[in-house]
This record gives structure tokens, C-alpha cells and sequence, in this order.
């Protein structure tokens, strides 16, 4: 049996877009939510993905979500507000 691992998106530019079809498109990813500052690029998210939960703000889907892997596709300006975070490998 092979692992399904649940997945969030985080930052919706075109790195974060080739991400989330790459999920949607394995059978071993649930994508299960997006987060982005954008309003733009969520409206177009929701739109285009339904189903998938979306969010302005990173923290709030890193805390309602329980996830498997999050991957991280932000913009330099976006990086540095980022806090340091310790991460485990598993």
C-alpha cells in the first residue's frame, strides 16, 4: 500500500501553481489547503481548485491544517518576514 501525504501550498505565484497541479495530479498527495497574501491570487485559487481550503495568512493554515509536508514557494520579499523555523526531516 502505497502513502498518501497530505500537502499544503504556501505562496500561489507560478512556482506555487506548478506545485499545486503536481499534487493534484499524483496519486500519492492530497493537496489540502493554499495559503497566499494575495487576494488575487486566492480568488483565482478558490476558482480554479474548489475543495481546496485557502488562506491569507500561513500561520492560521499551518494551525487548522494537519499536514504531511508543506512546501514553502515565496517571493524574496515575502522570505524575510518569514521567522526562523526549526524543521524535522522525517
Amino acid at each position: 500500500m502505497t502513502n498518501v501525504y497530505r500537502v499544503a501550498v504556501i505562496g500561489a505565484g507560478s512556482g506555487g501553481r506548478l506545485s499545486i497541479k503536481g499534487a493534484l495530479a499524483s496519486p500519492r498527495y492530497e493537496l489540502v489547503a493554499v495559503a497566499d497574501v494575495g487576494v488575487n491570487a486566492r480568488s483565482a485559487i478558490e476558482a480554479e481548485f474548489p475543495g481546496v481550503r485557502v488562506f491569507a495568512d500561513h500561520k492560521q493554515l499551518l494551525s487548522e491544517c494537519p499536514l504531511d509536508l508543506s512546501v514553502f514557494l515565496l517571493g524574496r520579499h515575502h522570505i524575510c518576514r518569514l521567522p526562523r523555523m526549526r524543521w524535522q526531516l522525517v
